[in-house]
């Protein structure tokens, strides 16, 4: 192909006149222009297969990105359920000094009533209910 262009070139279109020539100029304008777009074509296909490479390395920075992002939920999911138990145990704890101190309260003070009514005396279940509010 470049003998040909070469010798074309050399001897030039030959001694064709009219519409001839301008074929024959066309057609070496062409094939002169399809070379340089070659030329130019084959560097930047090597270039491309060089940045495939970091292309391939861009795809694992995402797939890491999203890895991350992942786990972000996680730990996100898990605050929440963290900061509903706490939640929780402050409940109970409020549970356990107001309402189980009452009932064991309400737990004494029937016992005591319980052991002063089976000796049938009814004055001693009032002193008994006075003593415990004291």
């Amino acid at each position: 192909y470049m003998w040909q262009e070469a010798s074309v070139i050399h001897h030039g279109c030959g001694n064709v006149l009219g519409h001839q020539w301008w074929q024959c100029t066309w057609e070496m304008f062409r094939r002169s222009a399809m070379l340089v777009g070659l030329l130019c074509h084959i560097p930047s296909m090597i270039l491309c297969l060089c940045r495939v490479r970091e292309l391939d390395a861009i795809f694992v920075i995402m797939g890491d990105i999203r890895k991350l992002e992942h786990i972000r939920g996680v730990v996100r999911d898990l605050e929440r359920s963290m900061r509903a138990d706490a939640e929780k145990e402050v409940l109970l704890q409020s549970v356990n000094d107001r309402v189980l101190v009452r009932v064991k309260l309400f737990q004494d003070f029937r016992h005591h009533i319980m052991g002063s009514l089976t000796k049938r005396n009814y004055d001693l279940v009032f002193e008994a209910a006075e003593g415990l509010v004291e």
